[in-house]
């Protein structure tokens, strides 16, 4: 299932670093859903970027999380025009 970019709470990844925040006060680790409305993109686009392992998530207690600045730099890299 594309794990090779998954990191567990084994690695650093607990439940309090869902606490963290980005510099402007914004949650730092989003959802699945978060992260599809974060990005405008479908939540079956970002449950096919778990799939094939293109941006790390983080699993914690049977939920996927995405760190914000990493889905927005994949973002930038393949959607230059887009923000």
């Amino acid at each position: 299932m594309g794990s090779k970019n998954r990191r567990s709470k084994d690695e650093s990844f607990g439940p309090g670093t869902l606490n963290r925040r980005a510099p402007d006060g914004s949650k730092l680790y989003l959802t699945v859903e978060e992260t599809a409305m974060h990005f405008n993109v479908a939540k079956s686009t970002v449950l096919n970027w778990i799939k094939v392992g293109v941006v790390p998530s983080y699993s914690l207690k049977g939920r996927v999380y995405f760190n914000k600045n990493e889905v927005a730099a994949y973002w930038q890299m393949f959607n230059p025009e887009r923000r």
